[in-house]
């Protein structure tokens, strides 16, 4: 079947909407890249945007160089497996609610998820804050 013209504008319109909207979502990585390939002066300046200024790479052969860095790339892993874990776990714990009433020992471990998803979020949010 052959798209209407109003289909088209609408693909087009949405094309370049989403486009635009991948580019806002890339602009800061962009800007922190060229931010790290640039020059101190540069960077102290304000003058970097979304290329660098002054293209060096003594930052990254500092932060090699710096065994702390090392240490603290350890940590952020260890902390995003050990996050992956125990989401993944409460996550697969979360999903036999259907089948509650067949086992009693899930009951247990389900009755905390589903209470807080009976909580209403606007109790929270209307109190005024002192």
């Amino acid at each position: 079947m052959k798209p209407t013209k109003g289909q088209k504008i609408f693909r087009v319109f949405n094309a370049v909407l989403l486009a635009l909207l991948a580019f806002l979502c890339i602009m800061p990585i962009l800007n922190l890249l060229a931010i790290s390939f640039s020059s101190r002066n540069m960077v102290q300046a304000n003058l970097v945007k979304l290329w660098p200024k002054q293209f060096t790479i003594s930052n990254y052969h500092y932060m090699l160089n710096e065994p702390m860095f090392f240490d603290a790339l350890l940590i952020t892993v260890k902390r995003v497996l050990l996050g992956w874990a125990i989401n993944l776990a409460l996550t697969v714990l979360a999903l036999p609610v259907k089948t509650v009433t067949d086992t009693p020992w899930l009951a247990a471990l389900v009755r905390p998820f589903a209470s807080l998803m009976g909580i209403s979020q606007g109790d929270l949010t209307d109190t005024p804050m002192a």
